[in-house]
């Protein structure tokens, strides 16, 4: 290459106007000739060959040096571009709308429609869809579609033409008042009811005291009818007997029985119907007389039976 470059040694000299020195070839590099831009061919279009002239634009001021042109287009270039991002930013900013992170770009917002090219069609078949639950959910409040308040109500609590909310503040005021006056109810109901059952204790109280009395009085009542029965206290039957009529170790009961059963036997052998006299022995036949002996009486002022000597009678 530096055989080719050494056409540049032609030039033996350079002045203070002389900007810039080429090489030029007309024959595809196989020789060259010297070229130099001055100052003199920078500014041949200007008047002046110190400055640039004047402008039809703004953006560089008249008769302002190279240095201070380019200055100027480099200050406005940058400034445009600054101005540019600014402005694409907002366009940006405007067009997604204070979106959220993941919906800002259309890709995304491809995504959250299921990438679907028909979504209007989906959205709105979706939205028929959800008019028949709406309707429903209507129906079920016992309102108009789309009115605005319940309506009237029959009772006093909730207010005619109410909105939901305001029925159920009114239903909860009126709870909730209900609620304490039920509770200074049932206070007051409990505060009787313990003095009640206050006044009930106190009787339990006092009837226990006198069912102890009454069964320690009790006690003694029954330790004496044991000691009237002449049987140990607890005693379960009557002991023994020297005679033959009760058994022994009976209850009263059949000692009783037995009792009994022996006195109807003595019974039958009454020998009148009403009168006191028994007959006092079963064998009749007669004994010998005997030298002395009495005779049974019935005293008829008393019907009490009486002795009388047969000396007595034989007076008679």
């Amino acid at each position: 290459m530096a055989s080719k470059l050494s056409g540049l040694g032609s030039i033996t000299g350079t002045t203070s106007s002389d900007l810039v020195y080429l090489a030029s070839t007309q024959d595809g590099g196989s020789s060259y000739t010297s070229k130099k831009i001055s100052i003199a061919n920078l500014f041949s279009s200007v008047a002046s060959g110190t400055d640039l002239g004047t402008f039809t634009g703004d953006t560089i001021a008249d008769n302002a040096s190279v240095k201070a042109a380019l200055q100027a287009l480099e200050s406005a270039f940058e400034s445009e571009v600054t101005n540019r991002a600014t402005a694409i930013t907002s366009a940006v900013n405007d067009l997604v709308g204070g979106a959220p992170g993941t919906l800002d770009t259309l890709n995304e917002i491809a995504a959250a429609l299921n990438d679907d090219a028909s979504a209007a069609n989906t959205l709105t078949a979706l939205a028929t869809a959800n008019e028949v639950h709406i309707d429903n959910a209507v129906s079920l409040t016992g309102v108009a579609k789309d009115a605005t308040n319940l309506g009237t109500f029959t009772g006093s609590t909730i207010s005619d033409s109410k909105t939901v909310k305001e029925a159920m503040q009114q239903l909860e005021t009126a709870l909730e008042a209900e609620a304490a006056a039920r509770a200074l109810a049932v206070s007051a109901e409990n505060t009787a009811m313990l003095a009640a059952v206050a006044a009930v204790q106190s009787d339990v109280d006092q009837n226990e005291s006198d069912a102890d009395a009454a069964v320690a009085a009790n006690e003694v009542h029954i330790d004496n009818l044991a000691t009237l029965s002449g049987l140990a206290k607890d005693s379960t039957s009557l002991g023994t007997f020297t005679g033959s009529t009760i058994t022994n170790s009976s209850t009263l009961k059949v000692a009783l029985q037995e009792l009994e059963t022996a006195l109807e036997a003595v019974d039958t052998k009454t020998v009148d119907t009403g009168n006191n006299v028994n007959v006092l022995v079963a064998n009749t036949t007669p004994d010998a007389t005997p030298a002395t002996f009495y005779f049974l009486a019935v005293d008829a002022a008393s019907g009490a039976i009486k002795i009388v000597n047969k000396n007595f009678v034989e007076v008679e």
